[in-house]
């Protein structure tokens, strides 16, 4: 936990004074915190990295396998969850002077308190990083311990909040890959050094079987079918990316964790609604019974009704506004990145198949249209890839990509979103590039299928149901 507004920025001018020290954020920014100078300059030399996934007692193991000293730098005697977890492995907790968690860190030995100022918590950092290099280079002298114990020094440190929209997303790296390279003050026992050994192994060899038989389907009318996570990359910008976000639909039903069935107008997100809204004048009414998973993909069916009235599915990242009070739900949000869904879509007239993006929070500017189909199936430039301005009717920049067999066969499309740019891909390739009015507030992400509405053609009386947006995956990367 951290005062993000008050002790964020002095960690981060301590931190800029220790050269050997990276800060992962789990918070997203307060706008006075993500002005300031220091802030910048800390982002700008690759030493903080802001993540955007909410961060519960379930985590923080996680969270404490790959950092080596985690920052709970709150002003009240608030317990944490955090300090139990680093007590068990042997993480030293930075805690305020004089507090509560200041009496446990001493009583446990598994921490240093420090003076809430920027001198002081750099001289806490510089003794913490001291104790961890002593321990790291003294002689190993416990039996079956790792061989090597030669890792990166360099310091990172965890700052863990109580953000709705904080991450763990180092949660399967950290526990296969990284675990050994963090360093605690303690030298544990000979027991503890073989069970650490043994949890690496275990977990490297769970995700080596996990890809045992799971060769991806080439195939472009066919999902891809299950992949092992740390197979998955972008298809479009390369350099080095990490999975913050995905669901490769292998299932037979919708993750409630993950979602909710239905759409979020993203203006209205904080206002309690009675159900999932529909605009102008669209026809269907969006039931999650219309959001199915099977065969390796996910489908929103729009179908006819005994009654003549059309249904479809929809579903969402969003905030729960909407009652549905799903156990293990948590919005998801995210803030420069890259977002890929791969699918196929009815193009149908009238058909109005979409995967986008909406501010979280509130507020119509910073619409971001992955993908939609407006027009008839004879138009070249159905296929719209949009950024939108500050009302949803003002396009800021647009790509028409010609793909003639959407209905047919799966596509891959992306945007990659950078602080002053918006890149759109299709297949792998850039198709344009759009800069000026870039949104720099988190999004939430979603899919739809609606029937009519004021900017489609009419639907054809003789239009024939079901229809289905079919979706192979959708993922969300963000830099180191």
């Amino acid at each position: 936990m951290i005062s993000p507004r008050k002790n964020l920025p002095l960690l981060v001018r301590a931190a800029r004074t220790e050269p050997r020290v990276r800060v992962v954020v789990g918070e997203r920014l307060w706008p006075e915190v993500d002005a300031d100078e220091d802030v910048a300059a800390l982002q700008q030399e690759s030493r903080l990295v802001v993540v955007d996934r909410l961060l519960d007692p379930a985590d923080f193991d996680a969270a404490l396998s790959v950092v080596d000293v985690a920052a709970v730098l709150y002003d009240s005697d608030a317990p944490s969850g955090i300090l139990a977890e680093a007590c068990a492995r042997g993480t030293p907790v930075i805690v305020p002077r004089g507090a509560w968690l200041a009496r446990v860190t001493e009583s446990t030995n598994v921490g240093r308190a420090t003076e809430l100022t920027v001198a002081g918590i750099a001289a806490t950092l510089r003794a913490v990083d001291a104790d961890r290099e002593a321990y790291v280079r003294a002689p190993l002298d416990a039996p079956g311990a790792p061989a090597n114990r030669d890792g990166p020094l360099h310091l990172h440190l965890a700052v863990l909040t109580r953000s709705p929209y904080a991450s763990v997303h180092y949660r399967v790296v950290g526990k296969s890959l990284m675990v050994d390279l963090r360093r605690p003050t303690r030298r544990p026992s000979s027991g503890a050094l073989m069970a650490i050994t043994a949890v690496v192994v275990l977990a490297v060899v769970a995700l080596l079987l996990s890809g045992i038989g799971s060769t991806p389907s080439t195939d472009p009318s066919e999902p891809t079918g299950p992949i092992a996570p740390g197979a998955i990359h972008p298809s479009g910008p390369g350099g080095a990316w990490h999975l913050v976000f995905h669901d490769e639909f292998d299932g037979s039903e919708l993750d409630r964790t993950k979602w909710i069935p239905c759409l979020s107008a993203g203006w209205t997100l904080q206002e309690p609604q009675s159900s999932c809204p529909t605009w102008g004048t669209q026809l269907q009414t969006y039931r999650p019974d219309n959001v199915r998973v099977g065969g390796g993909a996910l489908h929103l069916v729009a179908e006819k009704e005994p009654d003549g009235s059309v249904s479809s599915g929809s579903f969402s990242t969003a905030e729960d506004v909407y009652g549905y009070h799903q156990p293990g739900y948590r919005p998801f949000g995210y803030r420069y990145g890259y977002f890929e869904a791969r699918f196929r879509a009815p193009d149908d007239s009238g058909m109005w198949p979409a995967v986008w993006e909406m501010p979280v929070g509130g507020g119509a500017r910073g619409e971001m249209d992955l993908f939609e189909i407006m027009s008839t199936r004879d138009d070249p430039e159905r296929i719209k890839m949009t950024l939108h301005g500050s009302v949803p009717a003002v396009v800021v920049g647009q790509a028409t990509p010609q793909i003639a067999d959407i209905a047919e066969n799966y596509h891959t499309f992306g945007a990659e979103w950078t602080p002053n740019s918006l890149t759109f891909y299709v297949d792998g390739r850039a198709v344009k590039t759009v800069t000026g009015q870039i949104p720099n507030g988190y999004h939430f992400i979603q899919a739809n299928l609606a029937v009519g509405g004021e900017f489609v053609p009419p639907v054809s009386p003789d239009q024939e149901y079901p229809r289905s947006l079919d979706i192979d995956y959708m993922r969300v990367f963000q830099r180191n």
